[in-house]
């Protein structure tokens, strides 16, 4: 995401990632622009830290998690209400039941606001859909 900022507004933008674990150390340098918080996603802290790294509302969420219903469901809940963003981009909507479940739930939530991109995404059998969050 970070490669699609203009350089010119690089100073100013803000890319935030949450993993259990740091990894590939040396491809996150020199990108100052990008906070790495270390811990699980769905926790209520966690939760805070990251909207509090944030001026609200913001661009976009990229949701790339457990991939299961429950777990995923969280995310876009507890983000999408934190942090009010104008878009949600999930990852693996078509992985597995669990995932075809949720986005079968979003579909009918989002009417008209939801777009599965897993073509144009070149995402195979994976799938990748675009929910627009704020109307």
């Amino acid at each position: 995401m970070s490669k699609g900022v203009k350089i010119e507004d690089k100073a100013s933008s803000r890319v935030a990632t949450i993993d259990k674990e740091y990894k590939n150390k040396k491809g996150f340098s020199g990108f100052e622009h990008i906070k790495r918080f270390k811990g699980d996603s769905l926790s209520p802290k966690m939760v805070e830290k990251t909207a509090d790294f944030f001026s609200r509302p913001i661009d976009l969420i990229f949701i790339d998690t457990i991939h299961d219903y429950k777990n995923t469901k969280k995310n876009i809940i507890f983000y999408g209400r934190k942090l009010n963003p104008r878009y949600i981009i999930l990852d693996d909507t078509h992985l597995n039941p669990s995932m075809e479940k949720l986005w079968t739930e979003l579909k009918e939530k989002f009417k008209g606001r939801i777009f599965d991109v897993t073509k144009i995404g070149e995402r195979g059998k994976a799938g990748m859909g675009i929910i627009k969050w704020r109307k």
